[in-house]
């Protein structure tokens, strides 16, 4: 069991009326969810969740209710107690974009058995002609790093590897698109 029946609908009635607005470009379906390693257990029911609510977008899309799907974020931190020394914040991040957006391929079917509501322990078909479906369509970075005047995008103030510049090395070969989705700049006048 993965996550209330209530989640979904709620996901899928604010994804319905956001349809309806043109210049709303995306929707978030979590934001750092997996922080540690005990979160991290989530990571399974994230893929679960996105991936549910794009095979009912395409049943809204087949159905004509509607022309277009919303492109799913999921919204990540830049710092992770995950691994230990041996792993840096960069490749935590890497690591859950790859499993985010790592393509799932079969029939597409929506799970029924949810946390908390009548299990059915079954599945129930939306669609049969959705392959090759990636569940995260773009990560973004909630990146901590705050930059101040006196740094920039490659190097630190005192010559160092900027944050900014680390993480975008880390995500050269990333599947999707990557946003920073929470940065910061500190002004000293």
């Amino acid at each position: 069991r993965c996550y209330k029946k209530s989640l979904f609908n709620y996901g899928a009635t604010s994804i319905k009326e956001y349809l309806k607005y043109p210049n709303i470009l995306g929707g978030v379906v979590g934001n750092e969810v997996m922080n540690d390693e005990a979160s991290w257990r989530a990571a399974p029911c994230v893929r679960i969740y996105a991936r549910n609510l794009k095979l009912w977008m395409d049943k809204l899309v087949d159905g004509g209710i509607t022309q277009r799907t919303l492109p799913l974020i999921y919204a990540t931190q830049d710092s992770s107690v995950l691994g230990g020394a041996e792993m840096s914040s960069d490749t935590m991040v890497k690591l859950t974009a790859d499993y985010l957006t790592c393509a799932e391929y079969g029939k597409g079917t929506i799970v029924k058995d949810v946390a908390g509501d009548e299990p059915t322990h079954g599945i129930q078909h939306f669609t049969d002609n959705r392959f090759g479906i990636s569940p995260i369509d773009i990560i973004g970075v909630n990146i901590e790093s705050w930059c101040s005047s006196t740094q920039d995008f490659w190097y630190n103030a005192d010559g160092s590897e900027g944050s900014y510049f680390s993480l975008w090395k880390a995500m050269q070969k990333t599947s999707v698109p990557v946003i920073f989705s929470e940065m910061g700049w500190l002004v000293r006048a």
